[in-house]
């Protein structure tokens, strides 16, 4: 098939594929697809799925003695400086929330799986450190990458960010303040709402992609504010709410994390929404 009878998406994908001869570099893409099949779990977080891939590509070189050829190594150790500092603010998103179409762009000269050679970059920092270079193998090969913890202390041991104790990289990510910067009818801080309201609208200080997932909070079904239908605004810097109220009641529900997302694809934190209707003779 030729690629420019492919959708434009898919023919990039497969020429920057095809330009970075795959057919000359047979032996280290077998050597990672192998090293795959010797790991455990696939990565929960963007850290541990970077890992993984990260590994696979350290070993790599370990058993070839060469640098890999692929084009985001190459594309990683240029721009190390830059990938590090985006890293401390993406690597624990839950990998299911993580950039779908990292490889989809239609540009040629897109680079994408920039995880991979952040994820070898610590992989090699690790082993550096190590006294016991056997040990630092074996524990490599043995990690669950599936394990939150297991994988932050890794990052932690391989001083990759050596000013920067994993603890507080990952309370500056749980700490940063919501997406939203308004809900109406009422502020983030609301007062009672009339029970015959029937929408409730989110707004973003950017537009978001047109995905969003609300789940009850804490209360459970009891303060459930029956939301139905949702819409977004043509801007997409909002969202609204169809809520189904009752007098003198306290509602709350989660506006999910990743449920919205900017249009730079990164994931938005989640926030509680909570208030309370007024009586009927109020």
């Amino acid at each position: 098939t030729e690629l420019a009878q492919l959708p434009t998406a898919t023919g990039a994908v497969l020429a920057r594929y095809f330009n970075t001869e795959p057919l000359a570099h047979v032996v280290p893409r077998y050597v990672h697809e192998y090293v795959h099949t010797q790991l455990r779990g696939y990565g929960a977080s963007v850290l541990g799925q970077a890992l993984h891939e990260g590994t696979c590509d350290f070993m790599t070189e370990l058993v070839t003695g060469q640098a890999g050829p692929f084009a985001y190594l190459a594309y990683g150790r240029r721009h190390e400086a830059a990938l590090k500092e985006r890293f401390k603010t993406e690597m624990f998103i839950p990998i299911f929330l993580s950039r779908p179409a990292e490889q989809t762009p239609a540009d040629l000269h897109h680079a994408a799986d920039l995880g991979y050679y952040l994820g070898y970059a610590v992989c090699k920092a690790y082993y550096a450190q190590a006294v016991n270079k056997r040990q630092a193998v074996r524990d490599l090969l043995t990690l669950d990458y599936a394990d939150d913890r297991a994988v932050a202390e890794l990052l932690e041991k391989s001083q990759y960010y050596p000013d920067e104790p994993v603890r507080q990289l990952r309370a500056a990510f749980d700490n940063r303040p919501p997406d939203a910067t308004r809900v109406r009818p009422f502020a983030l801080a609301p007062q009672p709402l009339d029970p015959a309201l029937t929408e409730l609208t989110v707004d973003f200080p950017q537009p978001v992609s047109p995905y969003a997932t609300v789940r009850p909070g804490p209360g459970g079904p009891e303060t459930w504010p029956g939301v139905g239908a949702l819409r977004f605004s043509n801007d997409n810097k909002s969202v609204t709410f169809a809520v189904g109220l009752r007098p003198a009641r306290e509602y709350e529900f989660i506006v999910a994390e990743g449920g919205s997302r900017s249009l730079l694809d990164y994931p938005n934190k989640s926030y509680l929404l909570k208030f309370s209707t007024r009586s009927l003779s109020e």
